[in-house]
């Protein structure tokens, strides 16, 4: 009789052990966010990994004629093609002098893409390290307030796109090109014939 309550106490203890193995992750995840340092033209910023679906570099962008602000054109991704938004012209930014070289894929029903000109690096952060976009206020031009939601500080202060509001911004961008067009996915691209 011994033995079984030893089994079972044993068994107890591993389970407990090991089950504190499996809840630790899982707070740690909670008390702080992935984000990647990124830079637009030269300024600054921040894109929540939780939105993104891959991070990809030096991708052939294949351009379009398009009276659609910031389209660049289309990018081949897992053998479907991706209309690619030029992420500076959508927060407002004068044209690039160069094409950028980094995209990734927006969590969106229809895949789309946005490029900007600079990656830096990937940041772990605390949650209390994110402040509120109305922190931001007088410190960043109004025009591209709309395309923030909040800041990181680290070594220095990072607005966070936010990337709900860059895909809003593409349905309007698109619906103002071709206002006369119903289209089920306004995140396609649409051609010239519609």
């Amino acid at each position: 009789m011994e033995n079984a309550s030893l089994d079972g106490t044993l068994a107890a203890m591993r389970r407990d052990f090991d089950l504190t193995f499996a809840l630790a992750p899982a707070v740690e995840r909670a008390a702080t966010e992935s984000l990647l340092a990124i830079r637009v033209r030269e300024d600054c910023y921040a894109l929540r990994v939780a939105e993104i679906g891959g991070l990809f570099q030096g991708r052939r962008i294949v351009p379009l004629p398009t009276i659609v602000g910031g389209l660049l054109g289309l990018v081949g991704f897992r053998g479907q093609l991706v209309p690619v938004y030029d992420l500076g012209a959508l927060m407002g930014y004068p044209p690039a002098t160069e094409p950028p070289r980094w995209l990734t894929l927006l969590h969106q029903a229809e895949p789309v893409a946005i490029a900007f000109d600079t990656f830096d690096t990937q940041l772990r952060v605390e949650r209390g390290q994110i402040s509120q976009l109305s922190d931001l206020s007088g410190q960043w031009p109004a025009q591209r307030l709309s395309s923030l939601a909040g800041a990181v500080r680290t070594d220095m202060l990072r607005p966070i796109v936010n990337l709900p509001a860059i895909a809003a911004e593409i349905v309007q961008r698109l619906g103002s090109a071709y206002p006369n067009t119903a289209s089920p996915n306004p995140l396609q691209v649409r051609s010239n014939a519609s």
